[in-house]
């Protein structure tokens, strides 16, 4: 059961990196379940209640500290991630408002 709270909050921070901020779901994920292994021991030893509210606690440290982070936007071009008010990629620089042409014209 420990592990399922685990898991659940790893997976939502995940989510709302990846939807929210345009960031690597799952390496905000498994950042966030490693945040939390210290916790299980303490729900081994009956501490339910501080697991579920430490889990809960570092899933908001994580999310907190997301929030943090400038949004980006990529690059049609080369991919790589630029401030959401860039209109040149900072590394090819190409116009990121520019529509990325079909492979066949």
């Amino acid at each position: 059961m420990e592990y399922v709270l685990v898991y659940g909050i790893s997976i939502l921070v995940g989510w709302i990196a990846h939807y929210w901020k345009a960031r690597n779901g799952i390496i905000w994920g498994i950042l966030t379940f490693a945040l939390m292994l210290p916790l299980i021991p303490f729900y081994m030893m009956g501490g339910k209640l501080l697991v579920s509210l430490g889990a809960v606690v570092v899933g908001i440290i994580v999310v907190g500290c997301m929030a943090l982070l400038p949004a980006t936007k990529a690059c049609p071009f080369c991919k790589r991630r630029n401030h959401v008010d860039a209109t040149v990629c900072s590394h090819c620089k190409s116009n990121l408002d520019a529509e990325v042409p079909a492979s066949g014209e």
